[in-house]
C-alpha cells in the first residue's frame, strides 16, 4: 500500500489538514507508477558434427608403355594412372611382373615377365592395392610376341686396308632388361686371312631395336673377302654380309 500526504498551505496553520489519501489497492497505484522491465533472453547454441566418408577406390590403369615385348619378357614398361601409391602387386595377366617400383601415385615402373603362353598374347595389366585390384580396360593391354633380327647390314662392300666397317642389326621390338648378346661368325677367302679383325659377338643394349659392332680392317697386297654372320639367339635365325679388303 502506498500513503501520499497533501499540505494545503492556503488555510490557516490552525486549520491546515493533513489529508491523507491511501490508494485503496495496489493495483491502483501501480495504475499510476512505471516500474522498469527487464527482459531477458535465453539462446541455445547447438552444435552439428558432420562426418565425411571417403568412398574406397581401386587403382585404375589408363596406359601401358610400350605395350607390347618380347616373350622372353624383360621389358621396362611405365604403367599411367591413378591410385597406385602402396600398390603391392602388378600382374601381367596372372603372371605377377619381374619387379616394379612407384615413382608416383600416377606412375608405376615395371619389367614384363616371360609369358607362359606359346607363340604370344595379349594381356591385361593389373594393379593391387590396399583398396582393390584394377578393372580391366583397353587402355592397360601388353602384347607379348616373338622378337625377331629383321636386319643385318655392313656399312661398306670395299674398303681399303686399315678402314673400319660397321656391321649393325635390327630387332623388331626393343630388347628387354637383359640385352641381346649375338654371337658373330665368319669366314674369308682365302681361308684364315689375317685382314680383318671381327669380334666374337655384338649387343643389343635394353630399351633398344638396334645394335652395332666394329670390324678393324688391316692393309693387303691382294684382295679379301669376308663373310660375316650373325645370329639371333631367342630364334635361332641368322644373316649374313659380305665385304672385301682391297690393296
Amino acid at each position: 500500500m502506498y500513503w501520499i500526504v497533501i499540505i494545503m498551505p492556503s488555510l490557516p496553520i490552525r486549520f491546515r489538514t493533513l489529508v491523507l489519501l491511501a490508494c485503496a489497492t495496489v493495483a491502483a497505484c501501480n495504475s499510476s507508477s512505471t516500474s522498469p522491465t527487464t527482459t531477458t533472453s535465453t539462446t541455445t547454441s547447438t552444435t552439428t558434427t558432420t562426418t565425411t566418408t571417403s568412398a574406397t577406390v581401386p587403382p585404375n590403369v589408363t596406359g601401358v608403355s610400350p605395350n607390347i615385348g618380347p616373350n622372353e619378357g624383360g621389358s621396362n614398361v611405365t604403367i599411367t594412372g591413378t591410385g597406385f601409391t602402396g600398390a603391392t602387386a602388378v600382374m601381367f595377366n596372372d603372371q605377377s611382373a619381374a619387379s616394379f617400383s612407384i615413382p608416383s601415385d600416377s606412375t608405376i615402373k615395371a619389367v614384363s615377365p616371360p609369358t607362359p603362353l606359346p607363340g604370344g598374347a595379349t594381356v591385361d595389366v593389373f594393379v593391387t592395392t590396399a583398396n582393390g585390384t584394377s578393372v580391366a580396360v583397353p587402355a592397360d593391354h601388353f602384347t607379348f610376341t616373338q622378337n625377331v633380327m629383321n636386319r643385318f647390314t655392313l656399312s661398306d662392300s670395299s674398303v681399303r686396308g686399315g678402314a673400319t666397317i660397321v656391321g649393325t642389326v635390327a630387332v623388331q621390338y626393343i630388347a628387354p632388361a637383359a640385352g641381346y648378346t649375338l654371337p658373330v661368325t665368319w669366314s674369308s677367302a682365302p681361308a684364315n686371312s689375317t685382314a680383318a679383325i671381327v669380334p666374337a659377338s655384338m649387343r643389343i643394349e635394353s630399351g633398344f631395336i638396334t645394335g652395332s659392332f666394329a670390324i678393324q680392317t688391316q692393309p693387303v697386297t691382294s684382295q679379301q673377302c669376308f663373310l660375316i654372320g650373325v645370329t639371333f639367339p631367342p630364334t635361332g635365325a641368322g644373316a649374313t654380309a659380305a665385304f672385301c679388303v682391297v690393296p
